[in-house]
């Protein structure tokens, strides 16, 4: 019988160790193994020719505000809001 294994590949910014400098936040400590992956990532995004898309930057910038202004909830508060711990707890078993 196999047994399925929940894995989790990148953390929420609450959970990665933050450097910093009289107060004010200057850098994450990331797994070299996740650095890796979103370098992939990045390249990949790069390759399609996403960032010449005005689109796509004006929605990275708007994302970017709402989380420099506090306007994000990470996805373990939206599963909560919702009520649906118990359906995805079911789901992973």
């Amino acid at each position: 019988m196999a047994e399925k294994v929940k894995t989790k590949l990148h953390p929420t910014i609450e959970e990665l160790p933050i450097v910093y400098k009289y107060g004010e936040p200057m850098a994450v400590v990331v797994d070299i193994k996740l650095f890796r992956v979103l370098l992939d990532r990045l390249e990949e995004l790069e390759d399609r020719d996403l960032f010449s898309d005005p689109e796509i930057i004006a929605g990275l910038q708007a994302g970017q505000d709402d989380y420099l202004a506090g306007r994000m909830t990470s996805l373990e508060d939206v599963i909560k809001d919702l009520g649906l711990e118990d359906e995805l707890q079911a789901q992973s078993i």
